[in-house]
């Protein structure tokens, strides 16, 4: 088939050069009125070299010539490349004709087919001569060479190729429809350039991303680390101590509130664990030594009553005892009534003073570092609730003094003068036996008293009080944890993206404030994958990545996650696909667009 092609495309090529030797054909081409014209114009190079090229055609008669204006000087010359003719149309030029791309690769004819001068009055013959000196250096077609082997074997390769299907196809596609390269298309535009880059993306996966089970997706461009930050409590923003673009560490301070009212509840919880405190520590120690002192004196007193009552005789001794006795329960009594002395008193204002001015120094120390994050951990922290319970018991010393005795001690006293009264009465009249029975109770009464103060305080009061020291502990923590949550601190090191509050500004818990993110390494996340997809994505599968604001970037992935639960979007039931970049890159922004090829993982 080759070689009766090649055989009657000669023929008519011939046929052509015979015709183009006639002299009508000579007298189509543009005439030369005068010696001045036989020098080309300075754009005649260029036009002399415009190549007109078309896809091969089979027979020179469907070979449309260009336009008589479009050349000056044209001819159409059979290429023979591999035993098969092609027709293009060439130009003769003054340095010699050049030839397409598909018949030399650009290159023009060898010096002995150069014209010496294309514009000459005899060009038309020249050109035919040259045309037959062409023809006559082109080797014969095959089918003039004869039945050779290597044509006997092509002829078998072809028959192979035909009966395996489809290669000779690709070929003429590849030839005559394929998109031709850069060089030969010229300058593209950015759109152009994009799809190329696409293609060439999808050329360089193919071993990893099957045409058949790649998924194709929309996916936006984020930090592989990012929070949007928002404060934990209500108030108004007292200081702003970042700004959008700042670099942060983890732990820096970005937004701070006003903490007035925080700071005021840590007071009172503090001073509230200081008073449980003091209540249990006073009901672990139990009864003072002079309490228990004074029962023991008024069960010595009921046993001496009783003593009396049960003699038939009062001797005058005892009588004086009991006189006496009454003499130092009203002398204890008038202490009581009269108060502290002054030297005690100027003691105990001393020691108040004195604390006060440690808890005032604590409490400065405490004000400079209560914006940090960790106060409750800080030794400030520690001196300030330690200066505030000695300056509380200094106080409550120095209030008991000034406040005189208490219903208590004053209650013992009486009871003391009463008893001694009655020991001296009963010592100057007889026992009753009425009276011999009261005097049992009493002094049964004074031991118990006795015996319950020398037990100390019960277990369950203890832990009562305990417990009350644990309340009012909590409270404090509480407020501890309110005051460090007015101020906003970066939970990891990033950029600050975005920060949408101003100084003076209200806000509510839970509003984002500031956007936070790590933009040293990004990742793709897409939601646009739908049932029928998703199952055909699995982690580890490569991925190939078009950026639409980069169509000159190159990127590659892997699925990092599936998202488990799918989203109802706008009807169908789509899943989010995580994607982690296999190599970094600075070029990328926040929230950029990109298609992802998603391959499964073989």
């Amino acid at each position: 088939v080759t070689n009766l092609r090649n055989s009657n495309q000669h023929s008519k090529h011939e046929e052509l050069m015979s015709q183009r030797s006639k002299p009508a054909h000579s007298s189509s081409l543009p005439q030369q009125d005068g010696p001045s014209q036989r020098t080309a114009s300075p754009n005649a190079k260029a036009e002399w070299r415009k190549v007109l090229t078309g896809p091969p055609t089979p027979s020179i008669s469907n070979t449309a010539a260009p336009a008589e204006s479009s050349r000056p000087l044209q001819t159409v010359l059979p290429i023979n490349n591999a035993d098969r003719v092609e027709y293009h149309w060439q130009i003769p030029t003054p340095e010699g004709f050049v030839l397409n791309e598909a018949a030399l690769g650009g290159k023009s004819l060898p010096p002995q087919f150069k014209m010496a001068d294309a514009h000459a009055p005899d060009r038309a013959s020249q050109l035919d001569e040259y045309n037959k000196a062409f023809l006559a250096t082109r080797p014969a077609p095959s089918h003039q060479r004869g039945l050779t082997w290597p044509n006997i074997w092509f002829l078998l390769l072809v028959l192979v190729i035909a009966s395996s299907g489809g290669l000779g196809g690709a070929y003429a596609y590849r030839t005559w429809y394929a998109p031709k390269s850069n060089a030969e298309a010229g300058p593209a535009s950015s759109q152009e350039r994009a799809v190329a880059t696409n293609r060439a993306i999808a050329s360089s996966t193919d071993k990893l991303v099957s045409s058949n089970t790649s998924v194709i997706a929309q996916a936006v461009v984020k930090p592989l680390r990012s929070a949007t930050l928002s404060m934990s409590v209500d108030g108004r923003v007292h200081d702003i101590l970042v700004r959008e673009g700042d670099m942060v560490v983890a732990g820096q301070p970005l937004v701070r509130l006003d903490d007035t009212r925080q700071v005021v509840a840590i007071a009172q919880a503090g001073a509230a664990v200081q008073q449980a405190e003091a209540q249990r520590q006073e009901l672990e120690a139990g009864a003072r030594s002079e309490e228990i002192a004074a029962a023991q004196a008024v069960v010595d007193a009921a046993q001496a009553r009783l003593d009396i009552l049960l003699q038939d005789t009062v001797p005058a001794a005892d009588e004086n005892a009991a006189a006496a006795a009454v003499i130092a329960a009203q002398a204890k009594l008038d202490n009581l009534y009269g108060g502290p002395s002054q030297e005690a008193l100027i003691a105990a204002r001393a020691e108040m003073q004195k604390a006060e001015a440690a808890l005032s120094t604590a409490r400065s120390a405490y004000n400079a570092v209560r914006w940090r994050n960790d106060i409750g951990m800080l030794p400030e922290s520690t001196q300030l609730q330690q200066a505030t319970i000695t300056y509380e018991a200094a106080k409550a010393q120095y209030d008991e003094l000034s406040a005189g005795p208490n219903n208590a001690e004053i209650s013992a006293a009486l009871a003391e003068i009463e008893s001694a009264r009655a020991t001296l009465a009963r010592a100057q009249t007889p026992a009753q036996a009425g009276e011999i029975d009261a005097a049992r109770a009493e002094l049964r009464q004074a031991q118990a008293q006795l015996d319950l103060l020398r037990a100390g305080t019960r277990s369950e009061r203890i832990a009562a009080a305990a417990a009350a020291v644990t309340v009012a502990q909590a409270t404090l923590m509480d407020a501890q944890i309110a005051l460090a949550d007015t101020v906003l601190s970066a939970p990891f090191g990033g950029v600050i993206a975005n920060l949408d509050i101003e100084v003076g500004e209200q806000v509510g818990a839970g509003v984002p404030v500031v956007e936070l993110g790590d933009l040293s390494t990004w990742h793709l996340e897409t939601d646009d994958l739908v049932e029928m997809d998703v199952v055909r994505v699995q982690p580890g599968a490569p991925v190939a990545i078009t950026v639409d604001a980069l169509p000159d970037l190159e990127i590659f992935g892997t699925v990092a996650r599936v998202k488990s639960i799918g989203e109802d979007k706008l009807g169908d039931m789509t899943y989010t696909v995580y994607v982690n970049l296999n190599k970094p890159t600075n070029e990328l922004a926040w929230n950029m667009t990109a298609t992802v090829y998603i391959g499964q993982k073989r």
